[in-house]
């Protein structure tokens, strides 16, 4: 058997994907395109998919300071404190550890996870997937061809349109869109008749 192939063969044995990647728990979507189609396609998928949840790094960092009900500011919401109120950036390790910190439990009820403001990069997707699991898609509202398109998002979708599945669905905006990424989430296995799926992954 050819090196290729057998090196694909034991990633698949081990719950990886051919490109090295493990799925994530918890079904990650992406939502791409100009901030205000991104924030209208979330909020009509969250209110089509009860089990979907949007997650916005910026609304995280933003508490990632506060006390909450189960405990004290953690390190990372201080060190996001911190760096917020010098006015630097926040690395994209912290990032993600505020977005996994937020990701439903894993032996909870099946969910969906909607990101709409991260990754702004190729290399931040590659970050993601190393960090929480392989993005099962992503939903371009609008069109990424097109002249206008948002850069930062073509950028990210850029490597996610050479995938055979698990690519970018470009659904349009306005009405329309809802229906077109309810579709696309359908075609990647993500729902069944409007429901969250659990996807089946394979034990560690």
């Amino acid at each position: 058997m050819p090196y290729v192939a057998t090196l694909a063969a034991k990633r698949l044995a081990a719950g990886r994907g051919a490109d090295g990647l493990k799925p994530s728990p918890t079904p990650l979507v992406l939502v791409l395109g100009d901030a205000a189609s991104r924030d209208a396609l979330a909020a009509a998928l969250c209110e089509s998919v009860a089990a979907a949840r949007v997650l916005r790094l910026r609304e995280l960092m933003a508490s990632a300071s506060e006390a909450t009900d189960t405990g004290p500011v953690s390190v990372t919401g201080r060190q996001v404190e911190e760096l917020v109120r010098q006015r630097k950036i926040v690395p994209t390790e912290l990032q993600l550890e505020l977005l996994a910190a937020a990701l439903p439990p894993d032996d909870g009820p099946p969910a969906l996870a909607v990101l709409v403001d991260f990754p702004k990069s190729a290399v931040q997707l590659a970050a993601l997937e190393r960090r929480i699991g392989r993005v099962t898609c992503a939903l371009f509202a609008g069109d990424p061809d097109a002249p206008r398109a948002d850069m930062l998002s073509v950028g990210v979708a850029r490597p996610l349109k050479r995938r055979r599945a698990g690519g970018v669905h470009a659904v349009g905006t306005g009405g329309a869109s809802l229906v077109a990424a309810l579709a696309a989430l359908t075609a990647e296995g993500v729902l069944r008749d409007g429901v969250v799926v659990a996807p089946a992954v394979a034990p560690p």
